[in-house]
């Protein structure tokens, strides 16, 4: 590991300001831009990427509408029962996004068990409007969702 490390940290040595410290290399440009690494990045087993992340529960008290200002996020819905062939949006209100930004979306837990769920991100000026739509030919929504976020 330290083979790969070191070629990178004295290039970035003779370029601007480097920390290194428990596995993780933080470069910041003179001026304080941020270094940007082209190639593709590589997790060895057991590797992991670190966001910010937030999380939030939408309900129909509040519209379902949430607010998470993080680059990554968990929303939580309360029980829909939202009906074959009918859609629930949410709002999320996130201060990290543009109109342009990458959005991608998982479902990733809760307690529906019927209808099919097709999830849809679509991002704007600082909002994501999510879509939980049911592609269902007859069988309504009967429980919850868990849905991840990352903004890139």
């Amino acid at each position: 590991m330290l083979k790969k490390i070191l070629p990178a940290l004295a290039l970035a040595l003779a370029i601007g300001g480097v920390a290194l410290a428990a596995n993780v290399l933080n470069y910041t440009a003179p001026g304080g831009s941020a270094w940007h690494v082209g190639g593709q990045l590589v997790y060895d087993a057991g590797g992991s990427m670190s966001a910010d992340k937030g999380a939030a529960t939408a309900n129909s008290a509040g519209s379902y509408a949430v607010t998470i200002n993080k680059m990554a996020g968990v929303v939580t819905t309360d029980s829909l029962s939202t009906a074959a062939g009918a859609s629930q949006a949410i709002t999320i209100t996130d201060s990290q996004v543009t109109a342009s930004s990458l959005v991608l979306v998982s479902r990733v837990g809760g307690t529906d068990t019927a209808g099919t769920p097709i999830l849809k991100a679509v991002p704007g000026a600082g909002t994501i409007t999510l879509t939980v739509a049911n592609n269902h030919a007859s069988a309504a929504f009967n429980g919850t969702f868990v849905v991840d976020f990352l903004v890139g």
